[in-house]
C-alpha cells in the first residue's frame, strides 16, 4: 500500500467514532490463501447483501484522491488506522467494476483451509503444523496469497492477497546441473509462461532478471545473453529447490556429500562460506547449511 493510503488510514483512525462491534464469539471464518472467505472473494465484487454473521459494516471509508476508487469496508475496531479486531476488505473500482483486492482478519476465530493453522495458535507450532509456510521477517509468516501475523507468541492476524508477487518463493523446482532449474533452461529464451507461473520480476536489465524478497534473503536471478536473449545462469537463494539426488535447502555439507559424493569443495567468499561444486552446479553453504544453488553451462 502506498504512503498516501497509509496516511489516509492514520487520519481515519484518529477521527473514528465508537463502533458497533459484532459478536465475534459467534463468528468462525474459513480462509483460503489467495482466494478469500466463503462470503468475500479476491477479484470479485462485494456481495449485494451483507453476510448474516457480520451484518452491516461498522465503517465504509472511500480513499478520495487516489483516482482508483479505493474503498475500505470494516467490521470491528480500528485504532490509528490499523485493524485491531474484526475484518476489513479493500476494494478498487466503482459500481459493477468494483473488485476485492485485499482481506484482513485479526483477533477473531479464523482458520486457514488446507493448513492446520488458526488464529490463537502458539507461534512456536507454526512450522510444525505446515510444511509450506515460510518465516517472513520477525513476526510474520507467508503462504502463497496469505500473510500471517504473530504477536506476543501467538498468531493474531491473516491477510489474504494475490499470490502473484510471492509465488516464486514456493516453487519446488528440480535442479538439473548444467541444464535447468524447473522450467528455466540454460541456452533457451525465457518463455512468457514463466511469468504466469511465478509472477513478474522485481528488477529487469539487459542481462538479468531478479525476483527479490524485501524482508528476507530469498531471491531468484536469471542471467541471459543481451544479444541472443538466451539464459546463461540461474541462481536461487533460500528457495526449496532439489537436485536429482535429493539435496535441498538446509542440508548440511555432510548430507549433501552423501547424496553427491563426487562434489568438490572450494572456499567461499566469507569466512563461514563453503562451495561444493558439480559440473554445472555450485551449491553454496553458509555456516554449514545449504543456502543457494547456481546453475551454469560447463
Amino acid at each position: 500500500m502506498s504512503r498516501r493510503f497509509a496516511t489516509a488510514l492514520i487520519l481515519l483512525g484518529l477521527s473514528l467514532p465508537a463502533l458497533s462491534i459484532p459478536d465475534w464469539s459467534k463468528v468462525r471464518l474459513s480462509v483460503s490463501a489467495g482466494e478469500g472467505t466463503p462470503d468475500f472473494h479476491l477479484g470479485e465484487p462485494v456481495p449485494e447483501s451483507w453476510p448474516k454473521s457480520l451484518g452491516r459494516p461498522d465503517l465504509i471509508f472511500p480513499f478520495h484522491g487516489t483516482g482508483e476508487g479505493l474503498k475500505r469496508i470494516t467490521w470491528g475496531v480500528i485504532k490509528k488506522g490499523q485493524l485491531q479486531q474484526g475484518m476489513a476488505i479493500l476494494t478498487v473500482g466503482s459500481g459493477e467494476d468494483s473488485n476485492i483486492i485485499d482481506i484482513e482478519i485479526k483477533r477473531i476465530r479464523a482458520g486457514v483451509d488446507g493448513e492446520n493453522l488458526f488464529l490463537g495458535l502458539p507461534e512456536e507450532r507454526v512450522s510444525k503444523r505446515s510444511e509450506l509456510v515460510q518465516k517472513d521477517g520477525k513476526h510474520e509468516y507467508l503462504l502463497p496469497g496469505l500473510t500471517i501475523e504473530a504477536a506476543e507468541g501467538k498468531l493474531i492476524g491473516l491477510r489474504v492477497h494475490s499470490p502473484a508477487s510471492t509465488r516464486w518463493r514456493f516453487k519446488r523446482w528440480r535442479v538439473r546441473p548444467g541444464k535447468a532449474a524447473g522450467p528455466v533452461k540454460l541456452g533457451q529464451k525465457v518463455e512468457k509462461s514463466l511469468f504466469q507461473a511465478i509472477g513478474e520480476p522485481h528488477e529487469k536489465s539487459r542481462e538479468e532478471m531478479l525476483w527479490q524478497a524485501s524482508d528476507s534473503q530469498q531471491s531468484l536471478m536469471i542471467r541471459f545473453d543481451p544479444i541472443t536473449g538466451e539464459v546463461t545462469r540461474i541462481r536461487g537463494v533460500g528457495l526449496p529447490w532439489r537436485t536429482p539426488n535429493g539435496a535441498t535447502l538446509g542440508d548440511t555439507r555432510k548430507k549433501f556429500l552423501e547424496k553427491h559424493p563426487d562434489a568438490k569443495e572450494t572456499p567461499g567468499r566469507g569466512i563461514d562460506d563453503t562451495i561444493l561444486k558439480l559440473p554445472g552446479l555450485r551449491a553454496n553453504f553458509t555456516k554449514g547449511k545449504l543456502e543457494s544453488f547456481d546453475i551454469y553451462d560447463f
